[in-house]
């Protein structure tokens, strides 16, 4: 097991395994999506270009495979941050700030019947897998995030003086 600078805050750590496994899981996708993009035959593609995709088939693809991306990179470099905070290079309050926590929400949670067109491009193996599985990871690291807030904002909360209260341990249960 890795130790952890004495900076890190205690209730970071619980946090470690999820992150990693999301991390994980992310980095997978990353390379999956990588050998799809790269492998022309699976999209149909001659070395020219698409063949016989539509104008609007393009501009689906486009769309939807940088949608893929955008979420998968943005959770690796969240699970990134939460790493730096288990390790101590980066504060817990310092992890607060918006350039650390998950972006482009309303990109990577829209909904295939927000958008007609998608549906050209959720036919197109292997596409359809990973749109949904990189749509799971994305609401995943939300989860966490959301989470791990809220477990901070009672730590800190826990850390002000206030009237008595029964305390217990904090115990953090993943959905996932």
């Amino acid at each position: 097991m890795r130790e952890t600078k004495a900076t890190a805050p205690d209730h970071v750590i619980p946090f470690t395994h999820g992150v990693d496994g999301l991390y994980s899981d992310a980095m997978a996708l990353a390379y999956e999506m990588r050998a799809c993009l790269s492998d022309r035959r699976a999209l149909g593609w001659s070395k020219d270009g698409p063949g016989d995709w539509s104008l609007d088939a393009e501009k689906v693809y486009c769309v939807e495979t940088m949608r893929i991306s955008t979420r998968i990179l943005h959770v690796i470099a969240w699970a990134m941050g939460r790493k730096a905070v288990a390790v101590g290079d980066l504060s817990a309050q310092q992890a607060k700030a918006p350039e650390w926590r998950l972006g482009d929400r309303a990109l990577c949670l829209a909904h295939p019947d927000q958008q007609p067109d998608m549906q050209l491009f959720l036919l197109c193996q292997p596409f359809d897998g990973l749109w949904w599985r990189s749509d799971a990871l994305y609401r995943r690291a939300l989860r966490l995030q959301k989470m791990l807030l809220s477990d901070e904002a009672a730590h800190a909360a826990q850390a002000m003086p206030s009237a008595p209260r029964r305390s217990s341990p904090a115990v953090i249960s993943l959905p996932f």
